[in-house]
């Protein structure tokens, strides 16, 4: 749950999905926008689809197994062969959004982490305060979870978008080891 959705799980023909549900129609078509820029990655959960009414909006992608990163580092720390290979990967994750899909996430968080139950695999999710970037445009909206906030928002400058990512994933490394 978060501050404008709700995610459930839904099943059709044996298939499990995750299901976005959202008040917010602006929030929904920018979330939905993203999803659709980032295609098909092995870090990313896929996007299905979307149908909305006038007062509830859903977006259907995949639904992935496994535990928030949070959850994990509090229960069962990380070894560093693990942080390792998880770092890797959302090092790719990011790398793919930003320079392939010239996407920024804007709220990475260890609970927007899911981690695969053998530890192996992770998903970048909840992509509802993505923004499409360039090196040409500027935002200055102030967004994201305060501990993993980069300091251009604590400074209320203007930013591209992949820097705040970029601060976040340190926030997240530290954690991680």
């Amino acid at each position: 749950v978060g501050a404008f959705a709700l995610v459930v799980l839904a099943e059709k023909k044996g298939k499990r999905f995750s299901i976005k549900l959202n008040t917010e129609l602006k929030a929904h078509q920018r979330e939905e926008l993203i999803l659709r820029s980032l295609g098909r990655h092995p870090t990313i959960a896929r996007y299905y689809g979307s149908w909305s009414n006038s007062s509830l909006q859903a977006i259907r992608m995949s639904y992935i197994e496994g535990t928030p990163l949070l959850d994990i580092l509090m229960k069962n720390p990380l070894t560093e062969g693990e942080a390792h290979r998880l770092f890797r990967q959302l090092a790719i994750g990011m790398q793919h959004a930003h320079e392939t899909c010239r996407v920024a996430h804007r709220d990475l968080t260890a609970e927007n982490l899911i981690i695969s139950p053998d530890r192996t695999r992770l998903w970048i999710i909840d992509w509802g305060m993505g923004i499409e970037c360039s090196e040409f445009e500027t935002h200055s909206l102030a967004c994201g979870s305060p501990d993993y906030a980069a300091p251009e928002i604590y400074q209320q400058k203007p930013y591209r978008g992949p820097e705040l990512d970029i601060w976040s994933m340190g926030v997240i490394l530290y954690g991680m080891v």
